[in-house]
């Protein structure tokens, strides 16, 4: 835990950084990759327009956005990433928000000014990074970690709280000219709906999406049937299931008085789960190394609650398969009507 919240901090600190630098021209060379970082010049800007004014190379093309640590810069006028495979600003965000209830669990564990520390400047951190990075799906996926989180400790008063913390992120982030990409997006889903019709059984193969569209399907819900079909959706949302459940399970049958430590991070590690759970709505995060990173951390935890409570079992039925099955299927049906009524309209 200690490691991945490491992680998140350093994350959220080269976003940050990046987001508060002043914007100056980044050449870029034809065919370059739309999300490479380019070659910032130095020179201040407001818009690319500026950049075209006497640039150091002429046949480059130029972008006006922040230069980071790392060689990294923001992409999409101005919103900050990391580098990797979290470049694109909404996975970044979203890794950076789920790792925020990690710091509150450490303050949890040992209450000192320290680690009460540690959890304030990863929480400013983590929402600087959203709102940096204009990511909506960044914003829900903050809002699901602290509303969970409070939710499942405070009741309605908690979530409540959960709701006014994550405002300013809400009101603050976001970026414009979202109707294009959200038309966009729903092109997307259609597809991969569709080749979920034509490929029901086996999908048209791993990472083979972009075989049938430009794009990828931007909702893990839906590129997992696309890509493995029934039996390969029901399995994949199988594993990402246990992964929530193990914690969920936690909460509800460790009541011990010496369980207090294993609650504490069952509660830290669902929420986590549950932002990630809304956040995957909004990515293709199917092979995923964060995603996979979760699932590994919830199969030790499982193991290290195992070992002191030998009676502990997680348990995986019918009920939990057909609901899977049933549940994704139906959210299938209810995409592909509204994704055809949406590209009908417009």
């Amino acid at each position: 835990m200690g490691t991945i919240l490491a992680c998140t901090l350093w994350i959220s600190v080269v976003c940050v950084h990046m987001g508060l630098q002043p914007t100056e021209c980044v050449a870029v060379s034809p065919g370059e990759d739309q999300n490479s970082s380019g070659r910032p010049d130095g020179r201040a800007c407001e818009s690319p327009v500026i950049c075209y004014q006497d640039p150091p190379d002429p046949e480059a093309m130029y972008r006006c956005e922040h230069a980071g640590l790392l060689g990294v810069t923001s992409i999409g006028g101005g919103r900050v990433r990391y580098v990797g495979v979290l470049q694109d600003p909404n996975e970044a965000s979203m890794a950076v928000a789920i790792g925020v209830p990690l710091a509150f669990a450490f303050y949890q564990r040992r209450k000192n000014k320290r680690r009460l520390l540690l959890f304030a400047v990863t929480f400013v951190l983590g929402a600087m990074t959203v709102v940096y990075s204009g990511s909506r799906g960044g914003q829900i996926v903050f809002l699901a970690t602290i509303g969970v989180y409070f939710l499942e400790r405070y009741r309605l008063k908690g979530l409540m709280l959960g709701v006014i913390c994550a405002l300013p992120v809400l009101a603050l982030g976001g970026r414009s000219g979202g109707e294009e990409s959200s038309l966009e997006r729903v092109e997307n889903l259609y597809v991969g709906v569709q080749l979920f019709k034509q490929f029901p059984f086996m999908g048209v193969g791993f990472e083979q999406f972009t075989q049938y569209h430009h794009l990828t399907a931007h909702n893990s819900y839906v590129l997992a049937p696309a890509e493995l079909g029934f039996f390969g959706m029901v399995a994949w949302l199988s594993v990402f299931w246990l992964t929530v459940k193990v914690p969920l399970t936690v909460t509800r049958t460790v009541t011990e008085p010496e369980g207090g430590v294993a609650r504490i991070w069952a509660m830290a590690l669902l929420s986590s789960m549950a932002g990630m759970a809304v956040g995957i709505f909004f990515l293709s995060f199917n092979y995923h190394y964060v995603l996979w990173i979760y699932i590994g951390v919830s199969g030790a935890f499982f193991a290290a609650v195992k070992r002191h409570k030998p009676d502990f079992a997680v348990h995986y039925g019918w009920k939990d398969f057909v609901a899977i099955a049933v549940g994704n299927t139906t959210l299938l049906f209810f995409l592909l009507v509204y994704t055809a009524r949406k590209l009908a309209s417009g």
